[in-house]
């Protein structure tokens, strides 16, 4: 297993810091990680899609929504074969210093600690990506 959690907060609306995640092949502006983002469908609970993936060599990964509540909160949940399962848990708070949202990554499965690479890296990624999420998020308040 490998879990972590980072969280920012931005002076943007509830609704601009969601409006950006929504926006699922606006996914690599901010997320360092992928070349490309598609869902097929609407941003809903068990709607999947695939996101192109560029570190070391470039493939597509399919993933699924879970437990999307707009406004407040949703998963990237995407499996390596049966034995690796990677949640991604992103959270919108309205606090008193603005919006606070978090990211929550967890692996979990069989062969989880032989996605410690993976994992590192997109620890790694978190903080710049929370800022140039809030940064998209802001410019839309404008």
């Amino acid at each position: 297993m490998y879990d972590f959690e980072e969280e920012r907060t931005t002076h943007a609306s509830i609704e601009d810091v969601w409006a950006v995640y929504v926006n699922v092949a606006g996914w690599p502006a901010w997320h360092g990680g992928l070349d490309a983002a598609q869902l097929d469908g609407p941003f809903e609970s068990g709607i999947g899609g695939a996101i192109t993936v560029s570190v070391g060599i470039s493939q597509d990964v399919p993933f699924h929504l879970e437990n999307v509540v707009p406004l407040k909160s949703f998963d990237v949940v995407w499996k390596l074969g049966p034995l690796v399962k990677t949640t991604m848990t992103h959270t919108l708070e309205k606090t008193s210093a603005g919006t606070l949202f978090k990211h929550a990554y967890h692996t979990g499965g069989v062969m989880a600690p032989f996605s410690f690479f993976q994992a590192a890296l997109a620890h790694d990624r978190a903080p710049g990506e929370l800022e140039r999420l809030a940064r998209l998020a802001e410019a839309r308040s404008h």
